[in-house]
């Protein structure tokens, strides 16, 4: 297993949660960026 994996399986529940939503809102982010800003180009 990767070692940075295995930290973040180490860190509390709250911790994992934070990161879990920074992926999220990352992601989600993202999704929307691509989707609204080509269509605010036209």
């Amino acid at each position: 297993m990767n070692p940075n994996v295995e930290k973040i399986l180490k860190l509390p529940a709250w911790q994992r949660g934070l990161i879990l939503l920074a992926v999220v809102v990352l992601v989600v982010a993202g999704f929307f960026w691509g989707l609204y800003l080509p269509a605010m180009d036209e």
